[in-house]
């Protein structure tokens, strides 16, 4: 990896854990969960323009910021006028994101603000840290797995008087980032796959994640349309037609200039949209997603309806000595 990239990388990596401090105050029960992703990606915006030396694509904001409460993993942001309040007992996931010049720092964490999930936030927590301070050049991605497996499974929580071992989800996984790459191919399963051949590279940057569960330890995709909000441009977006509809051509352009392959939801455009506020886009996006120009990143949702799922996540450059963890660079630097 060059020099310039290693910086961007570090320079999103201060932006995203600057905003992490600056958002902890505000994090109450009665507030929307529109007006935490507007806070967070507000002060991306002002935070990426205040230190980036060049304008960014979309300000800095490198996917919309995820909001997902109780059984919902991962993938919901709200739409233009939801009114959702957080609510106390709520295990809500906050995982946002944060690009220099396309080099991404992705990075989550949960609240419960009653703390009666405290059990299970801590297990993916420690599962998340651990695996960050076994990370090194030629390690494998199994062993890894394992270290995630047996901390989560070690973990119990009471329930309805009941004693339950925590799970991890076994089909969400960690992934390496590359430049304007959000996910580049390598996953970092929290459940053991006999199979998996991948290792840790020098250079390499890695998003490292776990999801722990109360219910069955599995996702399954949100199948309501109304709740789809994450999409990404595909590689072949030179050959987009031009449309019928002025609307879905204005929106194309809106797409093409400001998201290149950063993933965009529906206010994201609105932000772009000289024209109108607050307009449908879900006859647009559904033409480009069928036409096979993006891709659409339903909701995840664990197969128990009543189960809640914790996530902690941290994105490291695995370096020949020395690790950075991007998005809590004062806490760890430590040498191999």
């Amino acid at each position: 990896m060059n020099l310039e990239n290693i910086e961007n990388y570090k320079l999103a990596g201060i932006i995203h854990n600057k905003i992490y401090h600056d958002i902890q105050p505000l994090l109450k029960p009665g507030i929307k969960l529109l007006d935490i992703c507007n806070i967070i990606e507000n002060k991306i915006r002002e935070e990426t323009n205040k230190y980036s030396l060049n304008p960014q694509y979309n300000n800095g904001i490198a996917f919309p910021t995820g909001i997902s409460i109780n059984n919902v993993a991962a993938h919901y942001t709200p739409n233009f006028n939801e009114n959702t309040l957080l609510k106390e007992s709520d295990v809500c996931k906050i995982d946002y994101g944060v690009h220099i010049n396309g080099c991404i720092v992705d990075s989550a964490f949960t609240i419960n603000l009653d703390r009666s999930y405290s059990t299970l936030l801590e297990a993916s927590k420690e599962a998340t840290d651990s695996i960050i301070k076994e990370l090194r050049p030629d390690m494998k991605f199994q062993e890894l797995s394992s270290i995630s497996e047996e901390i989560v499974k070690s973990y119990e929580i009471e329930i309805n008087n009941k004693f339950v071992t925590l799970k991890p989800i076994d089909n969400l996984c960690g992934h390496n980032i590359l430049p304007w790459t959000i996910h580049a191919g390598k996953l970092l399963h929290a459940v053991r796959k006999d199979n998996d051949t991948q290792i840790v590279e020098e250079n390499d940057v890695i998003a490292v994640e776990i999801f722990v569960s109360t219910g069955n330890g599995t996702t399954i995709l949100d199948n309501n349309i109304n709740n789809y909000s994450h999409f990404m441009l595909k590689d072949n977006s030179d050959k987009i037609p031009i449309y019928k509809t002025k609307r879905t051509n204005d929106m194309v352009n809106i797409i093409k200039q400001n998201f290149r392959t950063l993933p965009f939801c529906p206010r994201f455009i609105n932000d772009f949209n000289k024209k109108q506020n607050n307009i449908g886009y879900t006859f647009p996006l559904n033409a480009l997603f069928n036409d096979g120009y993006i891709h659409s990143y339903p909701p995840l949702l664990e197969t128990d309806s009543s189960s809640r799922i914790a996530q902690f996540e941290h994105s490291v450059f695995v370096g020949e000595n020395c690790n950075i963890v991007l998005s809590n660079q004062d806490y760890y630097k430590n040498p191999l």
